[in-house]
């Protein structure tokens, strides 16, 4: 008989038999899943195909769900370190994966300091990597995160070419005093040459000579330090400034303090006051091929005092469109060329109700424009169009989406009639009439118009008087006039394409069309 020894030594051989087997069957249900994975169809696409798949997955997380799909994704992805190369920066295990998975290929870093990890601890992470990052944006949730950030890094990033460093608004509830904490960042990143700040109106802005782009957002430095950096930035394309003042001037910028920017292609401004955008642009020297859009809030009377921008003389083409809510967006020429880019793009949000069709001043001079175009859209001025003597030199206008009140207002304008008096050395002669408004007017082109008979008598009188004291040759034509038939004949309804107005009516007037 067996004794209990022997027995148990059975036992256990009987298991580890049986063990073993199970352990071959898995490794076979292994190796026929393996099999079936290969010859599933996504698996049949070659890896440079699955590799640019992978390469549109939205975020990191998707990245990494990706490789734990099944072994071949696995082996693909992580094989792959060109889709390893941009990422946030959350968490350090997951970054360090990102890291070592990249090989040696350039990078482009998202860092977000959290309460999860200190700037400590996320830096010693980059640190290694700190040549390789080629993009870095950098969101700071305080001040001493700004702080610690500029002091961390123990070699400076020579292959950076593109920064962008955020500040929570919050964070300056209070006004800080930290500049000369901040003095090692232009040291850090010596050859950026896309610059974004936000929210951080007190940092240096880097090395100015090889910047091509600055965009300042959120609370903005001083305009007096904005042009005392411009000055540097004679390489600047692009420039974006987008925000409020942070800081009151200390001073008022020189007259004679003159900005070149030869190679700028772009220039907005959306801050709040347009004192602020102004007071920039008026000490800028730009090429004439620049596009210049201006942003911001305006009530009446706050261009009264606005400096010269002599960058933006020499206009041809002003064109005024009004938008709801009291929203008046206007582009101008520095050519009649019906293909020319617009030099200014300008939005004015009326703080308080615009009642003038045309505004009482502008923050450009319009002495020189020759053809002006007004896009009513259909709203009613408050007041006659008492400032269009501010376009002496208009030859061409044409307006559409005219209102009844606003053809009427407009009509009164054209045709209006002013006198003084003629002297010689000794007396007065006599009174001599002339046009009140735009004396060089030799066109009128208006458009998208719902006609009323009482525009007949208006217009009339518009031709007569311009033909009296202005032009014989003045033309005045209508196009795309609705219901035209419908009032003027009597006839079935119908739209009017094209027409001229002269001395006796509507003339050179085309059949109807169907209705």
């Amino acid at each position: 008989m067996p004794s209990i020894s022997e027995l148990r030594s059975r036992a256990c051989s009987m298991i580890e038999a049986e063990q073993e087997s199970l352990r071959r069957l898995e490794a076979e249900i292994v190796e026929i899943v393996a099999l079936r994975n290969k010859f599933a169809p996504i698996n049949l696409l070659p890896p440079e195909l699955l590799i640019q798949i992978f390469s549109h997955l939205q975020s990191n997380g998707d990245l990494v769900a990706a490789t734990h799909v099944c072994g071949h994704w696995r082996a693909v992805a992580t094989g792959a370190p060109e889709l390893w190369t941009s990422f946030k920066f959350e968490d350090v295990s997951l970054a360090t994966a990102f890291f070592e998975r990249s090989k040696t290929l350039p990078l482009a870093l998202y860092l977000k300091l959290t309460a999860k990890h200190t700037v400590h601890e996320m830096i010693a992470v980059v640190e290694p990597h700190v040549y390789r990052i080629h993009f870095l944006d950098v969101e700071f949730l305080s001040l001493d995160d700004v702080v610690a950030f500029s002091t961390e890094f123990d070699r400076p990033a020579l292959a950076l070419k593109k920064l962008g460093l955020y500040l929570e608004e919050k964070a300056l509830d209070e006004p800080p005093d930290i500049v000369t904490a901040l003095e090692d960042i232009p040291q850090m990143f010596p050859n950026v040459q896309e610059l974004a700040l936000d929210n951080l109106p007190f940092v240096d802005l880097l090395n100015p000579l090889n910047l091509t782009v600055l965009h300042l957002d959120g609370f903005l430095p001083s305009f007096t330090d904005v042009l005392q950096t411009l000055r540097h930035c004679s390489s600047l394309l692009d420039l974006m400034i987008h925000g409020s003042p942070f800081y009151e001037p200390s001073e008022e910028p020189s007259a004679y303090l003159v900005v070149n920017l030869p190679r700028l292609r772009k220039a907005a401004f959306h801050v709040d006051s347009p004192d602020y955008s102004l007071t920039i642009l008026a000490h800028l020297a730009l090429p004439d091929s620049v596009i210049v859009a201006i942003a911001t809030e305006y009530q009446e009377g706050d261009f009264v005092t606005a400096p010269d921008i002599a960058c933006m003389r020499g206009l041809q083409r002003f064109c005024i469109q009004w938008l709801p809510n009291d929203i008046l967006c206007a582009s101008a020429w520095r050519t009649l060329e019906p293909t020319a880019t617009e030099c200014l793009k300008l939005t004015l949000v009326g703080i308080s109700k615009l009642t003038s069709p045309v505004l009482s001043e502008w923050p450009v001079d319009v002495s020189e424009v020759r053809r002006l175009e007004i896009d009513f859209g259909w709203q009613d001025p408050d007041e006659l169009f008492r400032y269009l003597n501010l376009f002496p030199n208009v030859e061409t206008l044409r307006a559409v989406r005219l209102t009844k009140h606003c053809m009427s207002f407009l009509c009164q304008a054209l045709g209006s009639i002013s006198s003084r008096a003629t002297r010689t050395r000794t007396a007065v002669r006599g009174e001599e009439s002339f046009l009140t408004y735009l004396p060089r007017l030799r066109s009128v082109e208006i458009g998208c118009l719902r006609w009323t008979t009482s525009f007949v008598r208006d217009l009339r009188e518009v031709v007569v008087q311009r033909e009296r004291f202005g032009h014989d040759a003045f033309i005045l034509e209508l196009s795309d006039v609705q219901n035209y038939y419908l009032c003027a004949q009597g006839g079935p309804h119908g739209d009017l394409g094209h027409a001229r107005v002269g001395i006796h009516g509507i003339e050179e007037e085309p059949a109807p069309q169907a209705s």
